[in-house]
């Protein structure tokens, strides 16, 4: 498995809104009012704070800076007035007895009454350009993934989000096979949704000032 085959370049631009989370979050709630909370088009880099965290990532930043990125991110993204609240350091049972923790679960309000549909797990700066934690890293939430769901059932799409450092790759868990599949939008929707500054791809795009 290599987790890097579609990674999206977060430094610098407001690429989930216009591609990957805005089709996400269409997905979550296609009927959505626009009164109801949920950011469909709004850009994550206009929130001075969010930008300021963005821009103040460095090479030699740890994991905390991106905690503190993707915390911002995923908070404003998925707000607690819409229905959603992201849980950090979840802590989950494997298996064999080992215990792990995944950095944010991000639910939403509903029946159960709440229905976990987003896990991130973030990574240092310094270790992105390392195939090995990208594959770690698929590895590790296959298993978060797969501890909620060891029964192969899963009532509505689940998608994993692993950050590291500047870069960021997406995916959607099958019930079925227990894999995860690297996930984006379709060409047609990226195409209609994409920034002016951005090339034509989601996979690997470059994203500048």
């Amino acid at each position: 498995m290599n987790a890097k085959e579609d990674i999206i370049d977060l430094w610098g631009a407001p690429v989930m809104e216009t591609a990957v989370l805005g089709r996400l979050k269409a997905q979550m709630s296609p009927s959505a009012p626009a009164s109801s909370g949920i950011r469909i088009s709004c850009k994550y880099m206009s929130i001075p704070a969010i930008a300021h965290e963005v821009n103040d990532l460095r090479k030699d930043s740890d994991e905390s800076a991106i905690y503190g990125i993707w915390d911002v991110i995923l908070n404003w993204t998925f707000p607690v007035t819409a229905g959603y609240i992201t849980r950090p350091q979840v802590s989950h049972s494997f298996h064999d007895g080992k215990r792990g923790y995944s950095d944010f679960h991000t639910f939403e309000l509903g029946v159960q009454p709440w229905k976990l549909f987003l896990i991130t797990q973030c990574k240092a700066y310094k270790l992105q350009s390392y195939e090995s934690v990208w594959d770690n890293g698929y590895f590790q939430l296959r298993e978060y993934i797969r501890s909620q769901h060891p029964d192969r059932t899963a009532t509505s799409p689940i998608y994993e989000i692993l950050a590291v450092g500047q870069r960021v790759s997406f995916f959607l868990f099958n019930p079925v096979t227990q894999h995860l599949h690297a996930w984006r939008p379709s060409a047609q929707w990226a195409l209609a949704h994409h920034t002016a500054h951005g090339k034509r791809r989601i996979s690997k795009c470059e994203m500048p000032f």
